[in-house]
């Protein structure tokens, strides 16, 4: 449809309101054509000839808005001269109508928004999530003293197919014994264990029965009450017990007083001497701790049922405490061999040990997240060059009205920076949602995943290369687009856009 308005008078008569009264002929013909483009286009998206006709109006009207002043070519100021009105408008006021013209575009153009703040949203979350599970899981320290020397010990048999056998606990002593490899080492069995006090109902707990040195041995004190005696003997027939945090707080209702009293451990009263600290569940997801009270030297070397942490001796690597394993295992082969013939103890760094075939597994998904922060930033890039592409126009119209190439490139940088600012803000609600349903979905036997939060430094890396992304990519269109000749941007428009685009 081809329109009846006069948009050539339109155009000189919103120049001159602005101050621009000597605008170039072809520059009011660019401009009118411009106009009726835009006013066409709305016609034909089946808009009303009174909104097409303002959607075209407000496109003068807001490259206006984002003027603090149209500068006059022939009058020119003193250097000296006081900052003036305009001048003020430009700092403080200019920034906050540009911040309202940026909202504006927005309302404009919803679904460019609304992708470009979800990708932002969605890769950065996933990354801060994963990359938080990576680092409380794979890069952590253990929470425990010196943990780089803590080993467990494990027997392999090769004749028989075993890569990773408990011990006996007769060998057990035998290998903590070595004292060139190691200068302590806990040992602990798995029995079934009940609570069934009185009042309350029957529940299986997981439990260990180990020596009295193991949370020495760590590192780690009770946040209530003495523990296991330390520097007493190896095994004890006293009945005592240490419960974790969390079912002192779940069974016992946090009870400050829970120190001295008893329960019934499979119809037998145990005397509770400690709370763990909050998280600490050692080996694995532990509630009771009870006081080992058998000889394990009294038992059979086929027997192997038995766990082990060793600490090392300063100075003592993996491979020389594996040498010295390997030599107390060749000498019990020779004295037992009816039970001992084949076997092999070996150490494992703790926390090896602990993330077992995890660690493959988290190192893959980490590289998978890493590619879907890639692709986002990727995605976000796109987007902001290819509106940048399609607003080259709408930059002539308004450097033709006289803004300045520093004003475009504020005006662009803006909006990037609103874009960026509330990405980051659905990041950081993306990657605590993420996180919970992460630590759902993961299997619970994953060590330390229970305990993972959103780290505040990967949350401010993954957030800053979502928003550095905002910025570059939104930011150098605006500088070459800025830049480019007015008149030849606007002949080169929507009617023969290629070239811009191929740029």
């Amino acid at each position: 449809m081809k329109s009846q308005r006069d948009w050539k008078a339109l155009v000189v008569s919103h120049a001159r309101a602005t101050g621009a009264n000597d605008l170039p002929r072809h520059t009011i013909d660019e401009l009118a054509a411009h106009l009726e483009d835009i006013y066409s286009e709305a016609l034909t998206a089946g808009q009303s000839e009174a909104d097409a006709f303002r959607a075209a109006e407000s496109v003068l009207a807001e490259s206006a808005a984002m003027l603090p002043m149209v500068p006059r070519p022939r009058t020119r100021q003193p250097e000296a001269r006081p900052a003036n009105e305009a001048s003020v408008r430009g700092g403080i006021t200019g920034v906050a109508g540009d911040i309202r013209f940026a909202w504006r575009q927005w309302r404009r153009s919803p679904s460019f928004a609304a992708v470009a703040i979800l990708t932002l949203g969605l890769g950065a979350g996933a990354a801060t999530a994963i990359f938080s599970i990576v680092d409380s899981v794979l890069l952590r320290p253990l929470p425990f003293r010196e943990p780089d020397r803590l080993v467990t010990i494990w027997e392999t048999n090769a004749e028989k197919g075993l890569p990773k056998e408990r011990l006996s606990p007769v060998n057990f002593m035998d290998y903590r014994a070595t004292q060139t490899a190691f200068s302590d080492a806990a040992g602990w069995w798995r029995p079934e264990i009940n609570l069934a006090e009185p009042g309350l109902e029957p529940v299986r707990v997981s439990t260990i029965e180990t020596s009295a040195n193991l949370f020495q041995l760590l590192g780690v004190s009770p946040q209530l009450g003495p523990g296991f005696p330390q520097g007493g003997p190896f095994n004890s027939r006293e009945l005592i017990a240490v419960i974790s945090d969390r079912l002192w707080r779940q069974r016992y209702s946090g009870d400050p007083s829970i120190v001295g009293k008893t329960i019934e451990v499979n119809d037998g009263p145990y005397t509770i001497v400690g709370v763990m600290p909050a998280k600490f569940n050692f080996p694995d997801d532990v509630d009771l701790w009870l006081r080992l009270n058998w000889d394990f030297t009294q038992h059979s070397r086929g027997a192997h049922f038995t766990e082990a942490v060793a600490r090392l001796q300063p100075g003592i690597s993996v491979e020389q405490a594996a040498r010295d394993l390997g030599q107390v295992s060749a000498r019990l082969g020779e004295q037992a061999p009816t039970t001992n013939r084949g076997w092999l103890a070996r150490p494992v760094p703790l926390l090896d040990d602990m993330l077992g075939y995890y660690r493959p597994a988290l190192i893959v998904l980490l590289g998978a997240v890493g590619l879907v922060l890639l692709t986002a930033c990727l995605n976000v890039a796109g987007l902001l060059l290819a509106r940048a592409t399609a607003r080259a126009r709408e930059m002539a119209v308004r450097a033709a009205l006289g803004a300045s190439r520093a004003r475009l490139v504020r005006q662009m940088l803006l909006e990037s920076l609103l874009l960026a600012a509330v990405g980051t803000a659905a990041g950081a609600v993306a990657a605590l949602a993420m996180l919970k349903v992460a630590i759902v979905v993961l299997p619970a036997s994953v060590p330390r995943l229970a305990q993972t939060t959103v780290d505040v430094r990967l949350l401010v890396f993954a957030l800053a290369v979502v928003a550095g992304t905002a910025l570059v990519f939104g930011l150098i269109p605006a500088l070459v687009t800025a830049g480019a000749n007015a008149s030849e941007a606007l002949k080169d428009g929507t009617r023969t856009s290629t070239g811009i685009r191929g740029r």
